[in-house]
């Protein structure tokens, strides 16, 4: 089953100085419902006079009252760091700037999905709804939050998810095989830590009632990853990682992360593992 502790915290919606795009808002609002989680809206100004309306005219867009407004002013960057509480999870919903579109995340957008100690929501080409997830695990134990996160949104909004993994040759993301031309069906049929990991993600989405498929890639993750995006047309792209004090996100979000960012042409969740945990 999915994990019931996904239906906890909030999701904080940041509201840039350009103004907010209707079909980012109401994505954003998609996924902060779809799990769970309490929506607020906040609206950092860097002077006195920059435009109060930006939280009126967002409140039009959204489906719903949010739960929390926050109007504030200082530097966005710091802002955010300070609203986040290390108890609770927290999701902070990047790219709902008018104007955005299909652009790549900004280098602020990049650098706090890759230094915030919570989850991050980078919006690209926003869908009216949910309906393909590519949901990427390392396999192994640490990336049961985001299979349970993804099949949350898919159980939640009726999408489809495919599971991916991409066996590496780096060290780090060695997972127990024996050789890297393996098929989905000789990894699946071993006793190794890999396939464990996945046969448990496929009960996982079947007690979800989620439509899934597993599949295995062999290569340079990042661009597999890219390359299963762009073959599967997927609403949204779901990463894991750590803290980002801990060893293992630098090495795998600091190589993967940027990449992702700036070549994907849809939104990615980075969930990060639960602080509680």
């Amino acid at each position: 089953m999915v994990d019931s502790a996904i239906g906890t915290g909030r999701s904080i919606i940041c509201i840039g100085k350009r103004g907010p795009d209707a079909s980012a808002v109401r994505f954003a609002e998609l996924v902060t419902r779809a799990l769970g989680m309490q929506l607020t809206l906040m609206h950092v100004r860097k002077k006195e006079s920059d435009s109060e309306d930006m939280i009126a005219t967002t409140r039009q867009y959204l489906r719903n009252e949010p739960d929390q407004v926050i109007r504030v002013r200082g530097n966005f960057e710091k802002i955010i760091q300070q609203e986040l509480d290390p108890r609770e999870h927290e999701l902070v919903v990047l790219g709902t700037s008018r104007s955005m579109g299909d652009r790549v995340a900004t280098r602020l957008s990049q650098r706090l999905a890759e230094r915030i100690a919570d989850s991050v929501l980078l919006i690209r080409n926003p869908p009216e709804k949910l309906q393909r997830i590519l949901i990427c695990t390392g396999g192994i134990d640490a990336s049961d939050i985001v299979i349970e996160r993804g099949l949350s949104l898919a159980a939640a909004t009726g999408a489809k998810a495919t599971i991916l993994h991409v066996v590496s040759s780096s060290p780090w993301m060695y997972t127990g095989l024996d050789a890297l031309d393996e098929t989905l069906p000789d990894v699946l049929a071993r006793e190794t830590p890999l396939a464990k990991h996945l046969r448990r993600a496929a009960e996982r989405a079947e007690q979800a009632g989620v439509d899934a498929q597993l599949e295995l890639r062999h290569g340079v993750v990042a661009e597999e990853i890219l390359r299963a995006e762009e073959i599967g047309k997927y609403d949204l792209i779901v990463i894991g990682a750590p803290e980002p004090k801990h060893i293992f996100n630098r090495l795998a979000l600091g190589s993967i992360g940027p990449q992702l960012f700036s070549s994907a042409t849809g939104s990615i969740l980075v969930a990060r593992t639960d602080p509680r945990l």
